[in-house]
């Protein structure tokens, strides 16, 4: 895990983070809690949430919970809603929920192909869309989505995923541009393959041989550490940005 800093970069905020039951979103939530934030993760599994509840607890962080499927635009008005009742604003939003699945182009079931972009894209612009008037009103705020490598070099069997991601970055892209000036910003984190669940699945859909030529991939911490710092003040500067590991060789 990467080594917790002495200084509390994000001391005082309040983060809401999508996909907080696993991965990316699990190590950073810990990260962000333990510098200083107060996070409030949703995800839909309550199991994947008490995970991640359970060590920011033994951190010292504080943690609040709510399941969500970010594709049903109405479920996540009424989240972010209710976050807002509790808190008395939002100031960073970090979405990094996403779904994967392997099909060829031929073959990918029509509902396949719109579940995932309605989780990876729908979801990213509901969240946005929900939080923004919030952070608008205040004049402050830092909005942080994860995309993904596969954005610009594509996927094999992922065309979906691919689409997703290239789409979520175009989005940001767009959005930073309508925030100019107004005290909000939006970045993107393009993270290269990653030690994730999601990441474990698909090394076992493509069996003992493929996964032996897949990435064997980077710690989550390290895709938090960038997350935090685009969540923080240290980077006031930085609007409609991607960073991260946007090219990856196949087998490196």
């Amino acid at each position: 895990m990467a080594e917790i800093r002495n200084a509390m970069y994000l001391d005082g905020k309040r983060v809401l983070i999508t996909g907080a039951g696993s991965g990316i979103a699990r190590s950073a939530a810990v990260q962000m809690t333990t510098d200083g934030a107060e996070v409030w993760g949703l995800d839909w599994s309550a199991q994947g949430l008490e995970g991640t509840g359970a060590l920011v607890s033994a951190a010292g962080g504080r943690w609040n919970a709510l399941t969500l499927d970010v594709s049903d635009p109405a479920r996540v008005r009424e989240a972010v809603a209710a976050v807002l009742r509790s808190w008395d604003r939002i100031d960073v939003l970090v979405n990094v929920a996403g779904v994967v699945s392997l099909h060829s182009v031929t073959e990918m079931p029509d509902d396949e192909w719109e579940r995932v972009l309605r989780v990876n894209l729908f979801g990213t612009f509901y969240m946005c869309k929900a939080v923004l008037p919030d952070m608008l009103a205040r004049r402050s705020g830092s909005i942080v989505n994860v995309a993904s490598g596969k954005a610009f070099r594509g996927m094999k069997q992922g065309s979906h995923y691919a689409a997703s991601k290239g789409g979520m970055v175009s989005f940001t892209y767009s959005l930073a541009d309508e925030l100019k000036g107004t005290g909000v910003r939006a970045n993107t984190v393009v993270p290269g393959n990653t030690l994730t669940p999601m990441t474990d699945a698909l090394r076992a859909a493509h069996g003992e041989a493929g996964a032996t030529k897949l990435p064997t991939g980077q710690p989550p911490e390290d895709v938090g550490e960038l997350i935090l710092f685009l969540a923080s003040d240290r980077s006031r500067m930085m609007n409609g940005q991607a960073i991260g590991r946007v090219w990856e060789p196949s087998g490196k």
